[in-house]
């Protein structure tokens, strides 16, 4: 059942609670809308094999702990993409 709403972005942490994969929770959302929102992941591991996993469904990856501004400036730039 949909209710017409819509996120402009999804604000997702790298590692998540309970076994809980992102990659798999940014899809589900995607295939319940029909498309997929723009997406930020933040991450406390910066190594290269977590970036690259990480780009499999970010659109902007940011170094936690995060600078709001940096963080405003790219869901503000993210939004401004969306058709």
């Amino acid at each position: 059942m949909s209710t017409g709403l819509r996120p402009y972005v999804i604000l997702c942490d790298y590692q998540l609670a309970l076994g809980i994969i992102r990659d798999e929770i940014v899809v589900e959302i995607a295939s319940l809308l029909g498309v997929k929102p723009p997406t930020i992941v933040l991450s406390g591991d910066i190594s290269d094999r977590h970036i690259e996993k990480a780009w499999f469904v970010a659109d902007r990856m940011l170094p936690k702990p995060v600078d709001i501004n940096l963080l405003l400036a790219k869901i503000e730039t993210l939004i401004g993409r969306r058709d």
